[in-house]
């Protein structure tokens, strides 16, 4: 689901219901959704202390639930505003209710100002289109060394096999990369979001353990004699950050997954095996 289907459901159940005029769902049923059956004062954060409903959490202001889902992706329904906020985020342990704190503090502001205007929405819109996530920064100090050959792997948990370089142009790099599973061929490039297409299929694809997904988003730069790569996953809220520094003929790999989750690799440091 995206962030736009997630509000699309908490319209519905806004709506007790009904969608596009009919009534998909009883009405009785969106009540008892949106009701407490569990106490769970034992939780740790004010937004998870009030109560547990159908799959919905009690939340701090004044009728209010949510949908939750690892990482701090809520649905978050207000019957009182007649407002559904969705949130897609990558966030762990206290910064979930961070979140959700923010985002009282901005329902208590918009409602202060009472208020909506052709003008706020402009600034909003002018606000949003220049909104990318950060480039990695670049000072130029490439390792040729890096480049032309194959470096292997013994077994790890990363089950990675090899990896490989190749300079396509002068701000375009290549990464072959060998997994037990699977083979992958990306494109990065320097100040820009490169996409790749790779769209491989894989009967045993594991979406919280596998180190790397479908048709990532990357960008590259060198600094301090190491070359970065980060690759993001617009379908979901991961992001894999590789830093591989090259020394006496071996290439060392910090990979750095986020978020990083009990259930999904952890970050790991690699060697390769010497180049002869």
């Amino acid at each position: 689901m995206t962030t736009e289907d997630l509000a699309k459901f908490g319209q519905f159940i806004l709506n007790k219901g009904s969608w596009n005029n009919k009534q998909l769902l009883a009405p009785e049923y969106i009540e008892k959704l949106l009701t407490v059956y569990i106490n769970t004062d034992d939780k740790a954060f004010p937004d998870s202390k009030l109560g547990y409903g159908y799959y919905f959490w009690k939340c701090q202001p004044e009728k209010a639930f949510r949908c939750a889902g690892l990482f701090g992706q809520y649905c978050i329904i207000l019957p009182k505003e007649n407002m559904v906020i969705a949130i897609t985020s990558n966030a762990e342990n206290e910064q979930k209710q961070a979140i959700l704190s923010a985002t009282w503090k901005f329902l208590t502001q918009i409602k202060k100002d009472n208020k909506s205007s052709t003008q706020d929405l402009s600034s909003l819109n002018n606000y949003l289109s220049k909104l990318h996530l950060p480039y990695l920064p670049n000072d130029n100090s490439i390792i040729p060394e890096i480049f032309q050959q194959e470096f292997k792997f013994s077994h790890n948990p990363l089950n990675l096999n090899s990896i490989s370089f190749s300079q396509i142009a002068p701000d375009c790099i290549r990464i072959n990369i060998t997994l037990n599973t699977r083979k992958y061929n990306l494109l990065a490039k320097l100040n820009t979001w490169q996409k790749n297409n790779t769209n491989s299929e894989n009967d045993n694809f594991d979406s919280c353990t596998t180190i790397f997904y479908e048709n990532p988003y990357a960008n590259y730069g060198w600094q301090n004699n190491k070359l970065n790569l980060k690759l993001v996953y617009n379908q979901g809220i991961f992001i894999d950050t590789l830093e591989f520094n090259y020394y006496n003929h071996q290439l060392y790999l910090h990979y750095n997954p986020t978020p990083s989750f009990i259930i999904r690799t952890k970050p790991h440091y690699l060697i390769s095996n010497p180049i002869k």
